[in-house]
């Protein structure tokens, strides 16, 4: 079986680089995400065979992905981008107002962890320091997105050093706040973003250049799962050696798709939640002291009733997107549900790539710089549903990151221009 998923991996994978060159289309990323969560599939025999199988049904979601964007997308041409500094600096003026949500946000909760050192004496466990302050962090974690937007109108022609150093401001302001949050994801989320905005708004990358950023942030990735959670982050770097790195492998995420698999299918009785773990994407933001008995998350659900809670809520296992279908309505409807939900999910996505395609290759605009940010931030809540829990996505990505971009894209209008259209116009001509 692992022969036969080896191989499966590599020919989705030719397939998607022969019949696409984009290095960044949804069935590359779906690939790389699947190495990077289901690895452990490809190497460790401690996995029994259904669980090889189903990890085999996840796999051929992506080759679904590969198939749908092998149609030829027609390259027309290249136009420069147009000049809008109203429009620009419209959208500018809101981001730095939409700023200081997330920093209000950040002090809110230092102040009420006690301040700075109760605060960083949490940041190891945040799942219980931060605990029914659920608002204040998608609050927070909206930075992201707006610093990302900041950088994808930067982008669209030459700026002046004072520009920039704005911009260094803003970004420097977005990587503290994810610091403080303890997420390793949400600081490799900035530079992973960027790469994809400079591929389609300035260049083309060449492939050794992806390679290269891609293994320093999976690098970076495994430091910081190593340092996070020590009190002396100095002394555990200067002990750091070879042996520490291999024990620490696992936070790779290797085996973040398989275990939760693995726990479902080895439970001698196996309850279900029949979908309310969907309903608590409503029920979530509300803090557990209003509503004890509110609907449990996936991962909350599976840790309790799979896992024996075995953190004590300190910690919960993420159920992946397979898995919580599983846990709702068992293996047969599960997966049934599974399987029509991600082709739904994986042919939306692609209409977004080729909408957004339509939209870079075309007349660089401040539109278009949004909207391509928009579907970044929608293939990351695509590809986050393979490893997450329905509500995590939801309420993290959509509302943090979807959410604010749409409300600087409104700030500009829907309306395209004549030109614009034009331009479409043949796009939709050469298909």
């Amino acid at each position: 079986m692992t022969i036969i998923l080896i191989s499966l991996f590599l020919v989705i994978a030719f397939f998607s680089i022969f019949t696409n060159r984009d290095f960044f289309s949804p069935a590359k990323y779906y690939l790389i995400s699947f190495l990077i969560f289901f690895g452990s599939i490809f190497g460790y025999n401690q996995y029994s065979q259904a669980v090889r199988l189903l990890s085999l049904l996840v796999l051929m979601i992506g080759a679904l992905a590969a198939i749908f964007e092998s149609a030829r997308l027609p390259v027309v041409k290249h136009f420069s981008s147009t000049a809008e500094p109203t429009k620009e600096l419209s959208v500018l003026r809101r981001i730095w107002l939409f700023t200081t949500i997330p920093i209000l946000a950040q002090a809110y909760l230092i102040v009420l962890s006690g301040g700075w050192t109760l605060y960083l004496e949490g940041y190891g466990n945040r799942v219980i320091s931060l605990r029914g302050y659920g608002p204040a962090v998608i609050l927070m974690m909206s930075i992201s997105a707006l610093n990302l937007a900041y950088l994808a109108i930067s982008l669209l022609r030459p700026r002046s050093v004072t520009w920039w150093l704005y911009f260094g401001l803003h970004l420097g302001i977005n990587i503290c706040l994810m610091a403080l949050t303890g997420s390793r994801s949400g600081i490799l989320m900035i530079f992973a973003t960027q790469l994809i905005l400079f591929n389609y708004l300035v260049r083309r990358l060449k492939l050794q250049t992806v390679v290269g950023v891609c293994v320093l942030l999976i690098g970076l990735g495994l430091l910081l799962g190593i340092l996070r959670g020590s009190k002396n982050w100095l002394d555990k770097l200067q002990s750091l050696d070879i042996a520490i790195i291999f024990d620490n492998l696992d936070r790779l995420a290797l085996s973040y798709g398989t275990q939760p698999l693995q726990l479902i299918l080895d439970s001698d009785s196996m309850p279900l939640a029949y979908g309310t773990t969907f309903f608590s994407v409503v029920t979530n933001p509300i803090p557990r002291e209003w509503w004890p008995g509110k609907f449990d998350s996936g991962g909350v659900f599976i840790t309790k009733a799979y896992a024996d809670d075995a953190w004590g809520g300190a910690s919960n296992i993420t159920p992946t997107f397979l898995g919580e279908w599983v846990i709702n309505f068992g293996w047969g409807l599960g997966i049934a549900f599974y399987i029509i939900s991600s082709i739904l999910i994986t042919y939306m996505l692609f209409r977004c790539y080729r909408r957004m395609l339509q939209g870079v290759r075309g007349i660089k605009t401040v539109k278009v710089a949004l909207d391509l940010v928009f579907y970044i931030y929608t293939l990351l809540a695509v590809l986050g549903l393979m490893v997450g829990e329905v509500t995590n996505v939801v309420v993290y990505l959509v509302l943090a990151q979807l959410i604010p971009i749409m409300a600087l894209r409104m700030k500009i209008g829907w309306r395209t221009s004549p030109l614009t259209r034009t331009v479409n116009a043949q796009f939709v001509q050469a298909t």
